[in-house]
């Protein structure tokens, strides 16, 4: 869906050949279409012929007394409101063209009319000139059936930059103001979710990238508009000036670029001289950069993580069995993880749900495997009797979900039983597993010791009373602050004895 107004005479020039105006064969076409213009604007029970966002075009016209699609065949399905259509002349000008209404309704008018319009697209990116916010345009792509662009080569990106200026052409205070944002686009990369890491709107990492000179920066001050905003800078958006990209805040009003993956991109042939260079200079600069990037490979395949040098733990997304998974970690240097402490267990389960989430449905299913991740935690050696890869030691915090370890056989025809731990990422629970299953990993960065429980948490004390363990954390002038209780009771029962 557009969401911009214009006669319908000027839809396919508006779209350069690359679309048309979408046309109606039967009723599941038309609620369709419907159910967009619904999604797109709003719904109000009655529809008014004189409000243009209560209508779309739709690509039937009246051609020699027939009512016709743009191939020009014969319409047989129709879905005309009561009266229509009349097929009225004013002024010399007919009711050629058919206006679909948000009740589902059609009805003939004067092609002159402004309304939205819904396409079908016939190219890999469809661009819009509306302006519009991040989240506006991401709505407005999907309404179509499509997602907000993704550029994976310089050759999409110069094409993204033609298609740009071809809809709304840069003038001399464009070119002079580069951070005008008229000559800016959004894009589908964000990095909202984990700050400096950049994913596609369908959650692939961007590979290639071709950031403006010290972009991405994450500023939170927004200096054109003169506001400060307490979230950064986490929306990319294209420029057509120079095809380079900029973070920016998701309120700012944009053009964007959506794209339909039923169309395969295909380079454009007729780029003028300006855009021939900067498709040179691109490929140029993203060779070299895909070299180093090769060659960072190289360099860091038996090497820890550069993020090792600030983090205790490198999180791993690649499905892997458990005793792949710690050799993978071992081939970096590293160990499958080991945590020692409540803390600990709360970086490492925020850490993998940041780089590996879980949607809404995921989470219902307690035990899919997308909802846990392994780490250096098994009792192989001697059932019952946990011990951690890292070093060999023995258990000395865990989290156990309940009724865990149970140590079930791996299925009905196997005496072997469960002998590896996953974390599950949300909840933080342990539970002990079929190695066999693929599931992402933790790795443990080499040159981090424990926590020193007793420095954060203060003493421990488990009184042998019938209610479970007590922790006592202390200040540091010694007087007792929390006391925390594992046991599980309702918010109206409080303990009689604190």
């Amino acid at each position: 869906v557009s969401t911009q107004s214009t006669g319908s005479s000027g839809i396919n020039a508006e779209y350069g050949g690359r679309g048309r105006l979408a046309a109606v064969r039967n009723q599941d076409e038309n609620d369709e279409l419907t159910s967009l213009l619904q999604h797109a604007f709003g719904y109000k029970l009655k529809v008014s012929y004189a409000r243009k966002t209560d209508w779309t075009w739709i690509g039937q016209v009246l051609k020699n007394g027939q009512w016709e699609d743009q191939e020009g065949n014969s319409i047989s399905y129709t879905s005309w409101e009561a009266g229509q259509p009349d097929s009225r002349s004013v002024n010399g000008k007919s009711q050629h063209n058919i206006r679909l209404g948000k009740h589902g309704k059609w009805d003939d008018t004067y092609e002159d009319k402004s309304h939205p319009f819904i396409c079908t697209h016939t190219e890999h990116f469809v661009y819009s000139a509306s302006k519009v916010t991040f989240n506006k345009a991401q709505d407005y792509c999907s309404y179509g059936g499509m997602t907000l662009a993704h550029s994976l080569s310089p050759e999409e990106n110069v094409e993204i930059v033609r298609m740009g200026r071809e809809k709304s052409p840069l003038d001399a205070l464009g070119k002079t103001h580069p951070y005008l944002n008229r000559n800016w686009a959004w894009i589908g990369a964000s990095d909202n979710f984990n700050e400096g890491v950049w994913r596609w709107s369908r959650g692939t990492k961007v590979y290639f990238s071709n950031w403006e000179n010290s972009q991405p920066d994450n500023l939170e001050e927004d200096y054109l508009e003169g506001n400060t905003v307490t979230e950064g800078q986490d929306y990319a958006s294209i420029s057509k000036v120079t095809g380079g990209w900029d973070d920016s805040f998701a309120t700012r009003t944009r053009e964007y670029v959506c794209m339909c993956e039923e169309h395969e991109f295909v380079a454009s042939s007729d780029l003028d001289e300006e855009l021939t260079v900067m498709l040179a200079n691109q490929t140029a600069a993203w060779n070299e950069k895909k070299q180093q990037l090769e060659d960072d490979k190289v360099v860091q395949s038996n090497s820890p993580p550069l993020s090792c040098q600030t983090n205790r733990y490198f999180a791993y997304t690649e499905r892997l069995s458990w005793n792949d998974a710690k050799a993978k970690c071992e081939d970096r240097q590293m160990s499958l993880a080991k945590i020692s402490s409540m803390k600990q267990n709360f970086d490492a389960t925020r850490l993998m749900f940041q780089q590996d989430p879980i949607d809404m449905a995921t989470m219902k299913q307690y035990y899919s495997d997308d909802n846990w991740f392994w780490v250096g935690l098994s009792d192989i050696a001697a059932e019952g009797k946990f011990k951690w890869t890292t070093d060999g030691s023995a258990v000395d915090y865990d989290n156990w979900g309940s009724q865990q370890p149970d140590n079930i056989r791996v299925s009905e025809y196997s005496m072997r039983g469960q002998n590896y731990v996953a974390v599950h990422k949300l909840l933080r629970y342990w539970d002990d597993s079929d190695g066999d299953r693929l599931l992402p990993f933790l790795c443990q960065c080499p040159g981090y010791e424990d926590v020193d429980e007793e420095e954060v948490l203060g003493t421990t004390e488990a009184p042998s009373d019938s209610h479970g363990p007590i922790v006592q954390a202390s200040t540091a002038a010694g007087g007792k602050r929390f006391i925390y209780t594992g046991e599980r009771l309702t918010s109206g029962r409080p303990r009689a004895d604190v």
